[in-house]
């Protein structure tokens, strides 16, 4: 199955601009399929050493869609494809213009918010990616509701390697999925230290 493309935006960026997914990945035009999810960890890494020294916050974000393989299953790749373009599309009209969207890989995709760095915001942020992700997609002639599971982790100033705030969040994701799927779970920062985190679940 082809693979969505890694979302850019394009910036005149100076050395002290937040920095950007610099490449548009596509497995169709020869991109390999591991290569969105390298990209957005390196950007997320840039994102954090900018974060280290501006002191702006951000978060990482990761996102499933909830039981994707059956939809790939009962309705073949090329419908697959199309959600999974519907559902990007969703996330650009959902965030904001500087938020940064990346297709990890099969029905995954990572958001980074630009400038977060308040809990409760967050959450309400997160809360409505899940939800415009839920809504019934139209893809030719079949309309079909699906859902979505997000998870996400505030940066803490304590934070030095995107790694910590992929997996938080990753664990995030995980208990919004196993909570049953269409919510979402914020990981607050001041209980990163150990990857010991309370998740908040909407």
């Amino acid at each position: 199955m082809s693979q969505a493309p890694v979302m850019s935006r394009e910036t005149n960026a100076t050395s002290d601009d937040p920095p950007v997914v610099d490449a548009v990945v596509d497995r169709m035009a020869g991109g390999s399929e591991g290569s969105g999810a390298t990209a957005f960890r390196q950007t997320a890494d840039r994102v954090l050493r900018h974060s280290r020294r501006s002191g702006e916050g951000f978060a990482l974000v990761v996102l499933d869609i909830d039981r994707f393989r059956d939809v790939n299953d009962a309705f073949g790749p090329a419908f697959a494809d199309a959600l999974l373009c519907s559902v990007q599309r969703r996330l650009r009209e959902t965030v904001r213009e500087g938020d940064l969207i990346a297709h990890l890989g099969t029905d995954r995709f990572g958001v980074l918010l630009i400038d977060a760095d308040d809990g409760e915001g967050t959450a309400k942020a997160l809360a409505r990616i899940a939800a415009a992700c839920s809504s019934p997609l139209a893809c030719g002639d079949v309309s079909l509701c699906v859902t979505a599971s997000v998870g996400g982790c505030l940066w803490s100033p304590g934070v030095t390697d995107a790694g910590a705030l992929l997996y938080l969040a990753e664990q995030a994701l995980a208990r919004a999925k196993a909570a049953g799927g269409a919510s979402s779970g914020l990981i607050v920062p001041e209980a990163i230290a150990g990857h010991d985190a309370a998740v908040n679940a909407t």
